[in-house]
């Protein structure tokens, strides 16, 4: 989708993410949300993204995938109005056992995903207890937390 109409096509639109990534510094749920693809300045950046198709496959070694094997990432270059570009690849993805997320990524990615559902008080909770499970007694310390909250809200 070039032009994201609602929340859940921005989540397909390649030019959406990009805007947000330079806008926001970030994509995360946040970014698909009705407000956030109307957003004039979302919208702007949007109309800025070209897309262009190198002589790479989208998904290189996708159709040969086996154990072991590497995949290339796609070239992304950003030109800036006086004429500067920046380039860069990423061939391991962040989250991959090669470049695993950091304890800091994990809790805000859980609280990203926690926050529509859990208060404050209890995302950390859940988030101490994930951190600490060798050290709970018993797991129904934390399902407690999440079921009371999902009961809450159905």
């Amino acid at each position: 989708f070039d032009e994201p109409a609602t929340g859940y096509q921005g989540k397909f639109s390649m030019q959406h993410c990009v805007a947000c990534a330079l806008v926001d510094g970030k994509v995360s749920l946040s970014s698909f949300t009705e407000a956030k693809v109307r957003d004039p300045l979302i919208a702007e950046m949007r109309r800025k993204v070209r897309l262009t198709y190198p002589d790479l496959p989208l998904f290189p070694g996708l159709t040969a995938a086996g154990p072991g094997q590497r995949y290339a990432g796609n070239p992304v270059t950003v030109r800036l109005k006086d004429g500067r570009t920046y380039s860069a690849q990423a061939d391991v993805l962040r989250g991959d056992p090669e470049l695993p997320l950091t304890d800091d990524d994990l809790r805000g990615k859980f609280a990203d995903c926690a926050r529509n559902v859990l208060s404050a008080e209890d995302t950390q909770r859940s988030l101490h207890a994930l951190f600490h499970l060798d050290e709970v007694p018993n797991v129904r310390a934390l399902t407690d937390i999440l079921m009371a909250t999902g009961a809450a809200n159905r």
